[in-house]
């Protein structure tokens, strides 16, 4: 894992935690498949909504900021949060 994925997973742990009521419960955990990095989310149920926002509005401003970080990286991020559990 390069530098920059290292900080795209802390930045997206920070952010989930802050948003988070069991904040010990987060891990994000990064996966490349044919170019593509995912990084997949596991925290509480109850916890999911609060990570997506109202309409959105905390996994698009996520979304984005990774979009930044990983200009130069050439390569497609892709973040999974389960529906429900």
């Amino acid at each position: 894992m390069s530098s920059a994925d290292t900080r795209i997973v802390d930045f997206v742990k920070l952010v989930f935690k802050s948003v988070s009521e069991k904040p010990e419960a987060v891990f994000v955990e990064l996966e490349e498949k044919d170019g593509v990095k995912v990084l997949n989310v596991e925290a509480e149920a109850s916890d999911y909504s609060r990570f997506i926002g109202k309409d959105g509005i905390v996994i698009n401003a996520v979304r984005k900021l990774i979009f930044t970080i990983a200009a130069d990286d050439k390569c497609r991020w892709v973040i999974n949060i389960p529906e429900s559990k």
